[in-house]
């Protein structure tokens, strides 16, 4: 930081003396130019530490109303996937249908949860590409013809045949998988 004040000081004194030297040059007297040797002040020593004292700080509590009631503690759910409240379970034994390794289920509940809370029907149309559909809310990206697939990726790997079709959490549900042996958990948490 004092490294940067120097230098600030020094480009200030150069612009002033030119200044000073341009002021000079057409006449104006050296009482109404301002001085310009600025110095930094030096550093004052450090002071050292010999203790250091720590209290507890206790803040003030917030009632719920004039009878000077304490409000009850927030309620702040876990982003755990392992929170039994944000899961969707009742889609694991079709997601085991489909082929999804055991291992991944809980990810994939608590991703589904996230995505859908639970429902196969849901359209999200502020993604790009037109949105996301279904039950684990794949972007409708990997069903629009590209330079590299031009039938889509999903139809090109014999999923489905258009992105309606990933309302159906079957084809939802394998649809991820494909995009899960793809590209891993990036689609859904990048």
């Amino acid at each position: 930081m004092r490294r940067l004040l120097s230098l600030t000081l020094a480009a200030v004194t150069l612009v002033t003396a030119s200044l000073v030297q341009t002021a000079a040059s057409v006449g104006i007297p050296e009482e109404f130019i301002p001085p310009h040797n600025w110095e930094l002040p030096a550093d004052p020593p450090p002071t050292p530490v010999r203790s250091i004292q720590i209290s507890s700080i206790r803040p003030e509590p917030v009632w719920a109303d004039e009878r000077r009631e304490p409000l009850p503690p927030p309620r702040v759910k876990s982003w755990s996937r392992h929170n039994p409240d944000w899961r969707c379970d009742e889609w694991m034994p079709l997601a085991r249908e489909v082929g999804w390794a055991e291992e991944q289920l809980p990810k994939l509940s608590y991703t589904i949860y996230r995505e859908t809370r639970c429902r196969p029907d849901q359209h999200n149309p502020d993604d790009p590409m037109g949105g996301s559909n279904g039950l684990t809310q794949i972007n409708q990206f990997w069903c629009k013809p590209t330079r590299y697939w031009p039938g889509g990726w999903l139809q090109t790997h014999g999923i489905l045949d258009h992105c309606d079709e990933l309302y159906d959490p079957r084809i939802s549900l394998t649809a991820s998988l494909a995009l899960w042996e793809n590209s891993g958990w990036t689609p859904w948490f990048p």
